[in-house]
């Protein structure tokens, strides 16, 4: 994969050829996507946090616990021990699910009279693989989305009613080396506005900085800092 860097429904009808039964038994190939999208949720917090917490407790290892180490690697199967051996899965739709059910949790704010929140999760496109290393786990992805911003405020008047505007914010290179707490290796953020014929003078500068995408790391208290919180 090219590049590498975490933190929905689920379509049950694959399920609909089996046979009620009173000793029901679990699909094992459901039990393995639901361990993988555990495991990948996992990895995507450690990377995001700021660092591979496999490396960590690596360096954490004092001069007696080596000794245990070196042995147990000695204990390892072949392929383990070998320091070049690996093995890679595509678990591309389970991370962009993933991803899309945590994007979708995004708390709005509320701000001027009116309330800012995502309303919908579009275009989640990109690619992950699981790759087994020396019987580790690592997962590597480059993802991009799309989120669908509304801003929701009464009229000036009871006949106004209420009124809103839309947005689209684009998010590219949110893949395994991104920092989400910081300027290097950021995620790219664009905002475009769809619909703000009701937003009018200053109101509609307001939103903007509200919605926080125009620049990383997003400001305190507006949406884009939700949307980290869920990453």
């Amino acid at each position: 994969l090219p590049r590498a860097r975490a933190e929905m429904p689920i379509n049950y009808s694959k399920f609909d050829h089996i046979e009620d039964s009173d000793d029901e038994k679990p699909d094992p190939r459901a039990e393995e996507a639901a361990e993988c999208r555990r495991e990948l949720a996992e990895q995507l917090k450690a990377r995001l946090a700021g660092g591979n917490a496999a490396e960590g407790q690596g360096t954490a290892l004092g001069q007696s616990e080596g000794r245990e180490v070196a042995a147990a690697e000695e204990a390892q199967p072949a392929h383990q021990q070998d320091r070049f051996a690996h093995s890679e899965a595509d678990v591309s739709s389970v991370a962009k699910e993933s991803l899309k059910q945590a994007l979708s949790k995004t708390h709005g704010i509320k701000l001027s009279g009116g309330f800012l929140s995502v309303v919908a999760v579009d275009k989640v496109e990109g690619e992950a693989t699981k790759a087994q290393i020396r019987g580790e786990n690592r997962y590597i992805f480059d993802l991009s989305f799309n989120l669908k911003v509304a801003f929701k405020w009464m009229g000036a008047n009871f006949d106004a009613g209420m009124q809103r505007a839309e947005a689209l914010v684009s998010v590219v290179d949110f893949a395994s080396e991104t920092t989400l707490e910081s300027a290097g290796n950021a995620l790219v953020v664009g905002l475009r506005w769809t619909d703000a014929e009701a937003l009018q003078g200053g109101r509609r500068a307001e939103v903007e900085e509200a919605i926080g995408a125009r620049g990383w790391p997003p400001p305190k208290g507006s949406l884009m800092a939700q949307v980290v919180e869920v990453l």
